[in-house]
């Protein structure tokens, strides 16, 4: 389930740009789909966290840098 951060149309506004809901909602989205392909080919669940993970890190630092 996805919670309220990431679904813009079921949060009250909040301080963060409408953009920046966005980019988060599409890359939850994002994310959740590679996941489930990762452990759809069998990778085991500490390689496929490590490579969610890794990726989140990168998504959360360009945020950081889009709004800034």
């Amino acid at each position: 389930h996805i919670g309220c951060r990431f679904l813009p149309s079921r949060c009250p506004p909040k301080d963060y740009s409408s953009d920046v809901a966005e980019a988060a909602a599409r890359e939850s989205r994002r994310l959740h789909s590679r996941a489930a392909h990762l452990r759809g080919r069998g990778k085991p669940a500490s390689v496929v966290n490590a490579a969610i993970a890794r990726e989140l890190a990168g998504f959360v630092w360009a945020l950081v840098r889009m709004a800034g």
